[in-house]
């Protein structure tokens, strides 16, 4: 099970508001708080493929629900995640991490194999070029 992993260095400064009864402060390291930064990283994933697949006619190359689903299989996750920031005023906490995207390995031999029939490097010269880490497992 061979995955490569594009460890994003995107560190994310997160305000985490207080929710639920009685003002309870929300830790950085909680589901519920990480959550909503996947569900952004996604919505945003979305729209910036949606717009870079616009033909000059304005209309998709791929449709959103192909895009959807290539979104989907990713795996998104926040490591080493802290505080680094609480407001002593407030139930406010200010949080870093690292964004870690794990791809399919078909997928990025499909991507590969497009890249190379549209004359493009490949999606490791991709990454080295843009210096973003790459793990296997």
């Amino acid at each position: 099970m061979n995955r490569i992993y594009f460890a994003l260095a995107a560190t994310l400064a997160l305000g985490m508001a207080a929710c639920g009864n009685g003002g309870t402060a929300v830790g950085c390291t909680a589901e519920s708080a990480q959550a909503p930064v996947v569900g952004i990283v996604k919505d945003q994933l979305e729209r910036a493929i949606s717009a870079k697949v616009r033909g000059e006619d304005g209309a998709r190359s791929v449709s959103l629900s192909k895009i959807r689903a290539a979104i989907g299989q990713l795996v998104i996750a926040i490591d080493d995640i802290r505080t680094s920031k609480e407001d002593p005023n407030s139930t406010k906490r200010f949080c870093t991490g690292t964004l870690k995207v794990r791809f399919d390995a078909d997928a990025l031999a499909d991507a590969d194999h497009t890249r190379e029939t549209a004359g493009l490097n490949s999606v490791s010269a991709l990454a080295d070029a843009a210096d973003i880490e790459r793990h296997a497992d």
